[in-house]
Parts: C-alpha cells; structure tokens; sequence
C-alpha cells in the first residue's frame, strides 16, 4: 500500500510542478516528495521513483539542462542526514530543506539563463535576482505544507508519518 502511494503524491507533485510551471513559478516538489519519502523508507526506492518523476517532468518541460534529475539525488542524501539529525515534527523547521531544494533549483535555473546569455544588462540581473529569489520563497513555504499534506494523508491511509520516523528508527543503525 505504501509504493502506491509513494506512486500517486509522486504523480501529485509531478502536476503541482508542471501547474506552477504553468503560472512561472518552480515549485521543488519532487524534489521536496523525493525528501519526504526518503526520510521515511530510505533511499533505494523513493530515490529511483523520483528520478523516473523528475525525467518526466523534465522532458514534459522540455528542459535542455535536466535540473530536477540534477536535483532529486541531492534531495535523497539531504534526506538522509535529515532522517538522522533533523527535526522532523517541526514544521518550520522543514523549511530549511525546501530553502535548499528550493534555492538549489533557483541556481540552476539562473544559470540556464546565464550561460547562452551574451550581454547583461540591469534588468537581465534584476530578472535572475527575481527568478533565484521567487524560486527559494516558493520552496521555503511549499516544503512544510507539502510535508504536512502529505503526513495528513499518511495519518488518514494509517501509514507511516515523517513526523513520527525517528521515534521508529533503530538507535544502533546510526552510530
């Protein structure tokens, strides 16, 4: 029951990024999903589903430089030292991960935009301010109400929760 629904907020977050890619934004949130599952059932899995997402939505995007595929193995190994020292029942705190993955994805994308780019002007550096900026706000707020969905819906399919995982974990595994 669990892969199923690793598989559906997967798909989730998979049309939350391609709606906000709609409107302009860049909402990290396979990346943010691929977090959210690798804190709670390690990394083989949820590591291999979100590289298939972000793939897909990488070719639904029609990116040349494949961010989300760069992005989501950082998610899983931010994951896994967030399973181990992060706190993972306050939801301001997670958005310190969204800040990351959320700033990570701002850079790449600012880069896409610098690279072919052959003179600069003020507004063109004011744009790339705006896109880094807006990139890392978006994953500063999604990150914790992402989380906190996708813990209410865990709760409500009686499943493992993120903020209840390193109550759960065996102590010796990590010494």
């Amino acid at each position: 029951m669990i892969w199923f629904w690793l598989g559906i907020c997967t798909f989730g977050a998979i049309c939350g990024e391609l709606l906000s890619a709609r409107v302009g934004g860049d909402i990290p949130l396979v990346a943010i999903t691929t977090f959210y599952f690798v804190v709670l059932l390690g990394w083989r899995r949820p590591l291999f589903c979100g590289l298939g997402a972000a793939v897909l939505l990488d070719l639904f995007l029609m990116r040349s430089v494949p961010i989300t595929v760069l992005l989501v193995p950082m998610a899983a190994v931010l994951a896994l030292f967030w399973r181990r020292h992060g706190d993972c029942k306050t939801p301001g705190v997670q958005a310190l991960p969204g800040a990351i993955l959320g700033g990570a994805t701002g850079t790449a994308v600012v880069l896409c935009l610098i690279v072919p780019f052959e003179s600069f002007t003020w507004a063109f550096v004011l744009h790339c301010a705006w896109v880094w900026g807006s990139t890392l706000l978006l994953g500063v707020i999604s990150a914790p109400l992402w989380i906190a969905a996708l813990d209410h819906s865990a709760a409500r399919l009686e499943l493992p929760c993120f903020r209840d995982i390193q109550e759960h974990l065996d102590p010796s595994r990590h010494n």
